[in-house]
């Protein structure tokens, strides 16, 4: 038997960015996905690979010798099998994989914008590469393989961020290439950096409806603009019309706020980076319109009790937000945003590791 286990993650800046080419900064938090995998005996006349997730009360087997076809683009709008696609990915690679009894559990809320569903994609691809004979992997090309599967296959709008982070761990400077990677210095949760509230908002969300719509217009200003962001083109500029105007500038400022941040990172402190964050989801919420009733409640309410920041995370309209304060604040930050509508809360004091087999 083996476990595989890999984070979820935190968006800080650049959110909605990484599939336009630009940095972001995000880190992996100690809250998992873990698959657990009793492997087949090998002398097994069918080769089955069984996957449950109990959460969803789903069991899928899949018979290795007599997979079902890969799904459509069009399956990403019902119900995309990520799993199927994976192994489809793994067989287009020409792995020989064997049969198991997997069970996927998560330690945080699904569909809530800290990457479910590409933690699974990491961990399970991980599997597949140990049932294979393929680790140990890299973790970037766990990445790209992940990306693979939940991205590339669907022709789906993702960028690579969330599936970097989930694999690699740490803190990280993400851009402006699809697999460039920095560290970043981690959070110390000393009084001066802070720690990070996450807070989960109970409402459900739309990712495919955000991503399409934030992507696609802004590719089309993209091209208007000359794929020039700072074009100063007076007959461009003034042809705009008025949400062209707000998406250029909605845009600039978080290009810029991540800029920012990425260069004084190391050096200033945690309030002040966490004012940037919170201009950061100003843009995001008055400019992409991602924000909700229920977490603009969540972000009053942190501030109220002395947060120096706040932002929404993931593709936004639901899911999870996540405070920035004084570790002598945490607990009072966490209980106001429990009170003013949040199912859970999470203190998280550093970042995680990334993708882990574990025996």
């Amino acid at each position: 038997m083996f476990v595989s286990e890999v984070p979820a993650r935190i968006c800080f800046f650049g959110e909605h960015q990484d599939y336009l080419g630009l940095p972001v900064i995000a880190c992996a938090i100690p809250l998992c996905c873990r698959i657990e995998v009793r492997v087949a005996n090998r002398s097994s006349s069918r080769r089955l690979l069984v996957l449950r997730v109990p959460q969803l009360d789903q069991t899928t087997t899949y018979d290795l010798d007599s997979l079902p076809p890969q799904q459509s683009p069009r399956a990403l709008n019902n119900d995309p099998d990520f799993a199927l696609a994976a192994i489809h990915e793994a067989i287009v690679d020409g792995w020989e994989l064997t049969g198991a009894e997997c069970t996927s559990t998560t330690e945080f809320p699904m569909q809530a914008g800290i990457s479910s569903s590409s933690a699974f994609c990491v961990a399970w691809f991980h599997v597949l590469a140990k049932l294979a004979g393929k680790t140990p992997i890299s973790p970037i090309e766990l990445a790209r393989l992940a990306h693979r599967a939940e991205v590339a296959h669907f022709d789906a709008p993702g960028g690579t961020m969330d599936h970097v982070t989930c694999a690699v761990g740490g803190m990280l400077r993400i851009g402006p290439g699809k697999w460039d990677v920095t560290l970043l210095n981690s959070n110390k949760n000393t009084e001066s950096r802070g720690v990070w509230i996450l807070a989960y908002s109970g409402e459900p969300k739309d990712t495919l409806k955000h991503l399409h719509r934030c992507k696609n217009a802004r590719l089309s200003l993209y091209e208007k603009l000359g794929e020039n962001w700072d074009c100063d083109d007076e007959g461009i500029l003034s042809s705009l019309t008025v949400d062209e105007k707000q998406l250029l500038e909605t845009t600039l400022i978080n290009r810029n706020t991540e800029r920012q941040a990425a260069q004084h990172w190391n050096s200033a402190a945690g309030e002040t980076i966490a004012e940037w964050m919170q201009h950061h989801h100003n843009a995001l919420r008055d400019g992409l319109h991602l924000s909700s009733i229920r977490l603009e409640a969540l972000n009053e309410a942190a501030q109220s009790a002395g947060a120096w920041g706040f932002k929404v995370v993931g593709s936004g309209g639901g899911g999870c937000g996540v405070a920035w304060t004084s570790p002598s604040l945490a607990q009072t930050v966490a209980a106001a945003m429990e009170r003013a509508g949040a199912p859970n809360t999470w203190i998280i004091q550093e970042p995680a590791r990334g993708a882990q087999l574990k025996p």
